[in-house]
């Protein structure tokens, strides 16, 4: 299984490691290119000073060298090396320590200082220098004084006007220097590397403890929980939202499963009137066969629960159909006032049983372009809703007006024994206010469900409110790209 934790482990032990080698291999290419620098700079400044020692009286070339005074060239213990030539190669002299050998040359360096490696005549490590050189000239009186172990015969021309000095010395001091450098930055490093594979693993635990208590916590979750929520005592920053968004989402579970279980005991109440009645109707009919009269009104009374059981079947199917996504739209130009209109004529038996009056102010002009089927169905249950629990006698108003860029539809009429705090159940699956006063007939609490999810599917917006005077008012908003 992926664990976010191990890979967080490796890929920073991992990063770190070569972090670690890259750094130590620059630091040592660093350090090496510097003492070596040094050790050049020390040995040409000493070679420069043994060819101070190189002197042209005119008649002979002359090097000053005395044993003495520079015992380090005649010690038999790591001893150092030089040879001075002729820039054509003709050694002038040179260590005796050098025996038979000599150091090496390259006479096309001329203006430049050679630097190189080589291995000396004892077998020990060195570090070689090769600098061209021009004799000191020095005065008639000087030249008396001086004293040379070493004159040879000096003729001035265009090859034998330099002297070039090549010195020697062992770089074993060097080496070691390097090498307790190289091993120091080693166990650095490991210590490091030590260091940080065992911080890091508990750094990361210590990191993810919020997310093993959010795991534990999840995995305790169980439908019967009614109550279950995330607790964590310390939330960091970077997860602080997900127990929100769990706690959100378990609130929705519950109150999904709170309406499906309403929703399922609604259902059952609601086909359990019909269902009795189409019984009843069967059982009566059974036992008088022979009584037409009460055989037609048993009829009568089959017929109407059988319509009231296929009207909530129906309405139970279009909202499966809404819920589901499954629903089609046909959009085509439609009349608002004209198809309100048509509403409240199917309603208008039962309106003129109880006289009540129909105001439609809206434009006979206006027309919107939406599916025709589903717009009718909003209005045919809001008339019908309105025209069912509006008390006798009363009136029944429907307008429109402009609302910013949206025009709203807006039907109001009088609810009086409804209350401010009964509006947020209206849209309700079976939700019904009791008691009334007036006969609700076979409406099953699913006219305003079907609106509100009607309304969703045309990219309308519904709203309720309760107006002073207990005026039930419903707006219809219709965005202003389909008002044609």
């Amino acid at each position: 299984m992926k664990s976010i934790q191990r890979e967080l482990t490796v890929g920073i032990l991992g990063g770190t490691v070569l972090a670690l080698l890259a750094a130590g291999a620059l630091l040592a290419v660093l350090i090496h290119q510097r003492l070596v620098a040094d050790f050049d700079h020390a040995l040409e400044a000493k070679a420069r000073a043994l060819a101070t020692l190189v002197c042209d009286d005119k008649q002979n070339l002359e090097v000053e060298f005395a044993g003495e005074y520079m015992p380090e060239f005649e010690t038999n213990v790591n001893p150092e090396y030089f040879q001075f030539r002729w820039r054509d190669g003709t050694s002038i002299e040179r260590s005796t320590r050098l025996g038979d050998r000599d150091l090496p040359f390259d006479p096309g360096a001329a203006g430049r200082t050679l630097f190189d490696n080589l291995r000396l005549p004892d077998g020990r490590p060195g570090r070689w220098v090769q600098i061209f050189i021009a004799p000191r000239i020095e005065k008639e009186e000087e030249n008396r004084i001086a004293e040379s172990k070493f004159s040879h015969p000096f003729v001035a021309g265009p090859e034998t006007d330099f002297v070039v000095l090549g010195m020697a010395r062992s770089r074993q001091g060097l080496n070691q220097q390097l090498l307790s450098l190289f091993l120091a930055i080693g166990a650095t490093n490991a210590g490091l590397l030590v260091f940080i594979g065992l911080l890091v693993p508990r750094l990361i635990r210590k990191g993810f403890r919020p997310m093993a208590a959010l795991d534990a916590q999840i995995r305790q979750y169980s439908p019967n929980a009614v109550d279950f929520r995330i607790e964590l005592p310390e939330v960091p920053a970077e997860i602080q939202a997900i127990p929100e968004a769990l706690n959100g989402l378990l609130e929705k579970v519950r109150a999904s499963m709170a309406r499906e279980r309403r929703f399922s005991s609604d259902v059952a109440h609601e086909l359990r009137t019909p269902i009795a009645e189409l019984r009843a109707a069967c059982e009566v009919g059974a036992k008088w066969p022979d009584d037409p009269e009460l055989v037609r009104r048993l009829n009568a009374d089959t017929l109407d629960a059988a319509r009231h059981l296929e009207q909530i079947v129906a309405h139970l199917l279009e909202l499966a159909r809404c819920d589901g996504g499954r629903a089609t739209l046909n959009p085509a130009a439609v009349p608002v006032a004209a198809l309100i209109d048509s509403c409240w004529s199917r309603s208008f038996p039962e309106a003129r049983e109880k006289k009540l009056r129909w105001d439609n102010r809206i434009a006979p002009r206006l027309e919107v372009r939406t599916d025709r089927d589903k717009f009718e169905m909003i209005w045919r249950n809001l008339v019908d809703n309105a025209a069912t629990y509006s008390p006798p006698g009363s009136e029944i108003v429907c307008d429109s007006f402009v609302d910013g860029s949206a025009t709203i539809l807006r039907l109001r009429n009088p609810a009086a024994n409804l209350q401010p705090g009964d509006v947020e159940h209206v849209f309700e699956r079976f939700w019904r206010k009791q008691h009334l006063g007036s006969d609700v007939g076979h409406h099953s609490g699913l006219g305003l469900s079907i609106v509100r999810a009607f309304a969703d599917l045309l990219g309308l917006d519904v709203q309720v409110a309760l107006a002073p005077g207990s005026i039930f008012e419903v707006r219809l908003s219709i965005p202003a790209p389909i008002v044609l």
